[in-house]
């Protein structure tokens, strides 16, 4: 039998063809590793978006929560505001009332002094009547002491409700700036997230 001898072409022929077979093989190596990798990352950043989605949701949801309890405290000191316009209002014609009537017990009283300094050289003969006009002036006195306390409790009321209202509006004003600035902070995140779509 006749033994055959590849030629060194041949050799040359199939250690190229091999080298490209090892060649194509690494390259297709190569490119399973890149897809994997890339494959990877892609997974991991639509989890990581999953997962700010979800905060970003949370966070809408708080802020909405937010918004509506501060509209509803926003109305509850409205409410009180317009409350306390309304006993102002009462108070402030309680205290014309308790005034004018002062100005007439004092005037009363005044009348009852000057009546008392004319006739005061007819004491001998009017004795009932200056003890009747002793006892008048007293009633009056004690109608003007109590006048005036009421007066003064009015005041003292009138000023309370004057201080709590000027902490209500400073209350109201701190709330709607808070408002104000949490509607911005929406306004931010919203198109933020716009940004991101």
């Amino acid at each position: 039998m006749k033994q055959i001898i590849p030629s060194s072409r041949r050799l040359q022929c199939a250690n190229v063809g091999v080298g490209i077979l090892i060649f194509l093989s690494l390259c297709l190596c190569g490119l399973t590793v890149f897809q994997w990798v890339v494959q990877t990352r892609l997974t991991r950043l639509v989890e990581e978006e999953r997962l700010e989605a979800n905060k970003l949701r949370g966070e809408r949801q708080e802020f909405e929560n937010k918004s509506r309890r501060y509209s509803d405290e926003v109305a509850r000191v409205t409410e009180m505001r317009i409350k306390l316009e309304e006993e102002r209002k009462t108070n402030l014609v309680e205290l014309r009332r308790t005034t004018v009537e002062l100005s007439k017990l004092r005037n009363d009283f005044l009348y009852a002094t000057n009546y008392a300094a004319q006739f005061s050289n007819a004491l001998a003969q009017a004795n009932t009547n200056i003890a009747l006009q002793n006892k008048r002036i007293e009633e009056t006195v004690a109608s003007l002491r109590k006048a005036m306390e009421e007066r003064n409790d009015i005041a003292t009321k009138f000023n309370e409700k004057v201080r709590q209202y000027a902490e209500l509006v400073t209350n109201y004003n701190a709330m709607a700036t808070q408002y104000e600035d949490f509607q911005k902070q929406v306004k931010e995140m919203m198109e933020k997230q716009a940004e991101k779509k």
